[in-house]
Formats: structure tokens, C-alpha cells, sequence
């Protein structure tokens, strides 16, 4: 409930910077459960391996992005390059990317 009338406390959208669902180092059990109800994700991921987790793009981002859309929600994955970080500031590399990720679920066309 939001202290807002008429304005939703849910999360619009999230923007994730490595994180997936699964890890196949381990196994192939998700580690998180995601249903269309939940908030819809932006991951940026390094490909083809996270140089520190050893998470892969193959096994691990594009099988948490096929879980995700195929839960009727949505996740976009943007391939960062291979580091670990992505940066993310305002008016940096990756800001287009996230701002058209971000302005249509959080409405904010009309400060464009």
C-alpha cells in the first residue's frame, strides 16, 4: 500500500547488473522463482563469462532471461563486453540503454 493515493508502491522495473537466476556452477535449480506479476528486468551481463563469478552467457543469462520471459514477464539482456562492472551513470556509456529501458515503465516520457 502506498502512502500516495493513486500512486503504486510496486517496483516498475529493475535494472540488474550481473545477477541470474541461475547458477550452473552449482546446478541447474533456479535459485529465484519470477512470475509475470513481478517487475520486469534490464540485466546487463559481461559475455561470455563474468570474469569474477564465472557466470556464462550461455548457461546462466540467457536461461535466467528465457525463465523470466517465459513466466509472462520480460527481461532484456544487454552483453556489457567481458568485465565484471557496468557503468551506469547518468549520462555515461550505458545511459541510452537504460534510459529506453527505463523512462516507458516508470513514465517518464513528458520529462524527456
Amino acid at each position: 500500500m502506498s502512502d500516495y493515493p493513486n500512486v503504486s508502491a510496486k517496483v516498475a522495473a529493475a535494472v540488474s547488473t550481473g545477477a541470474t537466476l541461475i547458477d550452473s556452477l552449482v546446478d541447474t535449480t533456479p535459485i529465484l522463482r519470477y512470475d509475470a506479476t513481478d517487475t520486469p528486468v534490464q540485466l546487463f551481463h559481461a559475455n561470455p563469462t563474468d570474469p569474477t563469478t564465472g557466470a556464462t552467457w550461455t548457461g546462466n543469462v540467457l536461461v535466467t532471461q528465457q525463465r523470466i520471459n517465459a513466466s509472462g514477464n520480460s527481461c532484456v539482456v544487454v552483453d556489457h563486453g567481458t568485465g565484471h562492472t557496468v557503468d551506469l551513470d547518468l549520462g555515461g556509456a550505458w545511459w541510452p540503454t537504460v534510459q529506453t529501458f527505463l523512462w516507458p515503465k516508470l513514465r517518464l516520457a513528458a520529462l524527456r
